[in-house]
């Protein structure tokens, strides 16, 4: 496994899984390998499902509903807000997303402390995590590098679209804003008044994100002349 961080990222043991539920997440793997054109049974691959349902068990486990200190891997960073932005572990598998996440290769997962919304772990949120989420919105059975950004839940909708938002143009490194250009504000603006924030099926969490996403939109357009 691939690790880059920002930060410590301690792992609590042990993460409890029910007989029932053990390898359900791994038996869906080969079939997404399959899809994208990979052999799973390839010397190789061939253990990927198991360390697939493995570093998902930690994470979800870890991310405790977003506090980020439950058992599994969680981050002390993560559990604070930071520069007044929100950040989270990102995990990338390879299998998963072929050629996205820069540096990352063939039978690798990256896990990294980043902004939450950094789909490909580059460090920075921006169009290129947007138009990934927005390809996937209303998806089940996702994962982090498609823009489900809620641990434990299997659609995208729009709490994770609020969760990018909030970082929407800005680094993890400093919590600075990088500069976006007016095209990526125009589709990024238009997905939002096409789909609207609150009209959504919430995912497992608090109803009361909504309500922070908007202030935190509203607070977006203000400073917004200032990126572009």
């Amino acid at each position: 496994m691939k690790q880059k961080s920002l930060a410590k990222m301690p792992v609590k043991m042990p993460v409890k899984m029910s007989a029932a539920d053990g390898g359900k997440i791994a038996s869906g793997v080969p079939e997404m390998l399959r899809i994208l054109g990979e052999d799973p049974t390839r010397e190789g691959l061939v253990r990927t499902p198991e360390r697939w349902e493995r570093a998902m068990q930690y994470l979800t486990s870890g991310y405790n509903g977003g506090s980020w200190n439950g058992p599994g891997i969680m981050s002390t960073d993560s559990q604070t807000l930071s520069n007044g932005l929100a950040y989270a572990l990102g995990v990338a598998d390879y299998a998963q997303a072929p050629g996205f996440v820069p540096g990352l290769s063939s039978n690798q997962i990256e896990i990294k402390y980043t902004l939450v919304g950094d789909l490909d772990l580059n460090s920075f949120v921006n169009g290129i995590d947007f138009a990934r989420l927005a390809q996937n919105f209303n998806d089940f059975d996702t994962n982090w590098v498609d823009g489900n950004l809620i641990y434990g839940s299997s659609i995208i909708n729009g709490i994770d679209f609020s969760q990018l938002a909030k970082n929407f143009g800005h680094i993890a490194t400093t919590g600075a804003s990088v500069t976006l250009s007016a095209a990526d504000w125009a589709v990024f603006d238009a997905f939002e008044a096409d789909h609207g924030v609150g009209a959504a099926v919430p995912e497992p969490a608090s109803a009361a994100i909504f309500a922070l996403s908007g202030a935190a939109l509203l607070a977006r357009r203000r400073k917004r002349a200032l990126h572009i």
